[in-house]
This record gives C-alpha cells, sequence and structure tokens, in this order.
C-alpha cells in the first residue's frame, strides 16, 4: 500500500463489513462492540487511514482515491473478496470512492455525512477551510487522540497541514 503500514482491527467472523472513521478516529466505537448482534454473523474490520489512529502519515497526497486504493488493497491482504463498507465523514468518502474505483469488492455501501465534491459543502465550511491553522486544535480532543495514538505524536501540526492542502 505505498509504504503505509495500516493498523486495523477484526471483530466477529461471517460476512466482512468494513467500518471507516471520519476525520477523527474512533466514530464507531459503540457499533464496534455491538456489531455481533447489529450484524448477525459479521466480521467487521475496523481501519485507521492514513495519518489517523495508529496510521502513521505518509509523504502522500491525501485523496479520497488514495485512501480507497489502501482499503481496497488491504482487503487483498486480508485475502477479503468482497465486503460491506460504511463510512461516515471521511470515511464515507472513501467508501464512495471504493465502490466506484474497485466495485469488485464492494457488495455495499453506506455512506454517513459525507459531500461527493466540495461544491456540497456549505458555504460557511468552504469559507473555513483555507483560513485554519492546526492551533486551533490545540487542546481538542482530536490533538489528543492523536497524540495518544500516533506512532509520531509529535507531528500533529504536519498532519494538520497535511489534510490542509488536500482540502
Amino acid at each position: 500500500m505505498g509504504g503505509l503500514k495500516m493498523y486495523y482491527e477484526v471483530h466477529g467472523s461471517g460476512d466482512p463489513v468494513v467500518l471507516l472513521h471520519g476525520s477523527v478516529h474512533g466514530n464507531f466505537g459503540r457499533l464496534e462492540r455491538l456489531d455481533r448482534r447489529t450484524f448477525q454473523n459479521a466480521e467487521s474490520d475496523c481501519i485507521e487511514m492514513q495519518g489517523h489512529g495508529r496510521t502513521a502519515d505518509i509523504k502522500r497526497d491525501f485523496s479520497y482515491e488514495n485512501l480507497a486504493d489502501d482499503v481496497a488493497g488491504l482487503l487483498d491482504y486480508l485475502k477479503i473478496p468482497n465486503a460491506d463498507i460504511i463510512g461516515y465523514s471521511l470515511g464515507g468518502g472513501v467508501a464512495m470512492q471504493c465502490a466506484i474505483r474497485h466495485p469488485e469488492k464492494v457488495r455495499k455501501v453506506v455512506s454517513i455525512s459525507a459531500p461527493f465534491r466540495r461544491d456540497g459543502w456549505v458555504k460557511e465550511a468552504n469559507d473555513f477551510w483555507p483560513t485554519f491553522t492546526w492551533e486551533i486544535f490545540k487542546g481538542t480532543p482530536m490533538e489528543a487522540e492523536y497524540k495518544r495514538l500516533s506512532p509520531t505524536p509529535e507531528k500533529f501540526p504536519d498532519f494538520v497541514n497535511h489534510i490542509k492542502a488536500w482540502l
């Protein structure tokens, strides 16, 4: 996967369901614990994408396409021929790109709270992105989670700037 060492967890057994987080790791905490009842006979694969959770950032553009290719590569690595994919926010965009770029790997897609194109965002969001800096995240749960889990906790400012360059 292009030098990316992706962290993932597998819960349960049966038909695979891939859970893709939003911009902050851990969006599916309750779902991961409930999946054995919610998805009967399902295996959930909880993936931490580039720069999120325990997966380090790498020198490569952030894009839905790159992240979708990472998901497809992980499915190959795990010898999972196809899966249902559920994505929230950032993960929703990645889930849609998985279906577009790797349709043979995707049975069903659930995309939650994800714009497909930037012109689908509200004006206030489009106005905000060019002005934000990593400093606005000082002391936030996002910074704390990054520093707690990341293999490179000192690179939080670089990670935020990397995402800003994408937006």
